[in-house]
């Protein structure tokens, strides 16, 4: 609910009884990386790491954190090791996937999420590789992925965008409209419960200026950017702002 300082005291709490407690380690961390403090999370993931070399989840986050940051050569070795650690893990070759996509590993990427999806169908999987299916001109194909991510996940905004962008590419504009303020509606309902969620503040200002609607657009953008520097709300912030007419800013955005 976006309530950081309650929660890690709450988290501290925990830790100061049992220093060992992984799974809040964990959480704190998330939090530290949530709130703009890059350091304190990295080093919150590392001794967790330390403390139980062997337990996948650690190093998952870890790598996610470095995706989020942006260092993709970093990201490599934790989240490789997750799939070697829990092979029949799918969400581990799905975080993976997503390392190959950044990197322009396209195949790769593609091969990796098919993984993920034999192991265990998730809407996450199919909404990654829809994204590659898309980057490669594999239109009709990237719509049934995409079509399929909405249906295991209906309530996730980012997967009913991801369908309007294959739509708009598709020539269906009137559909992808309605789609693309689908996804902002859901949008508002995640923000209800938690107004700092950085990613999904990015994300919507994107499909709101794809839908025309600049000043939501530059709003929401703003506001996503006031949370965090991530390279994903770099990115959808970046677009949001050309989308909306604003190419200074927009430029400024996709620099960093």
């Amino acid at each position: 609910t976006g309530q950081y300082d309650a929660a890690i005291a709450e988290l501290k709490l925990v830790l100061a009884r049992d220093p060992a407690d992984v799974a809040s380690l964990l959480l704190l961390a998330g939090i530290y990386e949530s709130t703009k403090r890059p350091a304190e999370a990295e080093a919150t993931y590392q001794q967790a790491i330390r403390l139980r070399p062997g337990y996948f989840p650690a190093h998952m986050n870890l790598g996610i954190y470095y995706m989020n940051q942006g260092k993709w050569q970093q990201a490599e070795d934790p989240l490789t090791l997750v799939t070697k650690l829990a092979p029949d893990y799918a969400d581990g070759f799905n975080a993976l996937g997503s390392l190959e996509y950044y990197l322009d590993r396209l195949d790769e990427a593609k091969r990796l999420f098919t993984r993920s999806l034999d192991i265990k169908p998730t809407g996450s999987a199919y909404a990654n590789r829809c994204g590659v299916e898309f980057d490669q001109h594999t239109m009709d194909i990237a719509a049934a992925g995409c079509r399929k991510a909405v249906e295991l996940q209906p309530a996730s905004p980012i997967s009913w965008g991801n369908l309007a962008d294959v739509l708009v590419a598709n020539g269906q504009a009137a559909e992808a409209d309605t789609t693309y303020r689908k996804a902002l509606e859901l949008g508002d309902k995640q923000l209800a419960i938690n107004r700092t969620n950085a990613d999904l503040l990015s994300s919507m200002a994107k499909f709101a200026a794809k839908t025309g609607q600049k000043r939501l657009a530059i709003d929401l953008a703003r506001k996503a950017l006031s949370q965090s520097s991530g390279v994903r709300v770099l990115y959808n912030a970046g677009k949001a702002h050309g989308l909306a007419g604003d190419c200074v800013r927009s430029s400024e955005l996709l620099k960093q």
